[in-house]
């Protein structure tokens, strides 16, 4: 059913960029990521926008010129923290080795993108995603739903 094309065959599955391993990573790594994601925006969000104003008032005009100063102080750390989870190594290590440098994180970003496949599932994601909106019929009121009772 599932058949290895060839070109999938020949990639690497592990490279060394700057010093640091990146590897294909199993599913379980990705669902860690994702929560680390799911702790790091909310903290994100508190930290720019702090306690003590009422949201709605923080959302009104201008929120975006308010939020962007914040966001730019903050964002590159939790990418920062994503990427060290995703290769396995600690924030400070990637953050304090002077032979990594920006340049080095992207490289290595990059790298786990290919290794990883991350552009081939993204597509096939959204063309899953595509066809399900597709084929997916609005609900009729007055109707069961597809349930039979």
């Amino acid at each position: 059913m599932f058949q290895k094309k060839k070109s999938d065959l020949s990639l690497a599955h592990r490279r060394i960029i700057c010093g640091i391993e990146v590897r294909k990573m199993p599913l379980g790594a990705y669902l860690k990521a994702a929560a680390l994601i799911s702790q790091e925006l909310p903290r994100l969000m508190l930290s720019v926008y702090g306690f003590s104003e009422d949201m709605e008032q923080k959302l009104g005009d201008g929120a975006v010129p308010r939020f962007f100063p914040g966001l730019i102080e903050h964002a590159p750390m939790v990418f920062v923290n994503l990427l060290a989870e995703l290769v396995e190594v600690s924030p400070e290590r990637l953050l304090e080795d002077a032979n990594i440098g920006l340049d080095g994180i992207l490289e290595i970003a990059e790298a786990f993108w290919e290794i990883n496949s991350l552009g081939k599932c993204q597509q096939l994601l959204s063309k899953m995603i595509s066809k399900a909106l597709t084929e997916l019929q609005p609900i009729e009121a007055g109707t069961n739903h597809g349930f039979s009772g």
